[in-house]
């Protein structure tokens, strides 16, 4: 069983410290740029994001409507 990583801020006190991350992941054929293959990307992260947030999203032609 794992545990949550934690940080000692004095030696009678412990603070628990939990991370969490939003990704957007986008897939295209050779045909794409870097830069549009990052914009889509990033627009699955906002949905990810807005969707609750930590998550992972694949990217849909659709969601570029989200972002406008």
């Amino acid at each position: 069983m794992s545990t949550a990583p934690s940080l000692r801020w004095s030696d009678t006190r412990l603070r628990q410290v939990v991370a969490s991350a939003s990704l957007g992941v986008a897939v295209s054929g050779p045909q794409a740029t870097a830069v549009e293959l990052l914009r889509d990307a990033d627009v699955a992260m906002y949905r990810a994001k807005a969707t609750g947030g930590a998550q992972c999203v694949v990217y849909e032609p659709e969601m570029r409507a989200f972002m406008e």
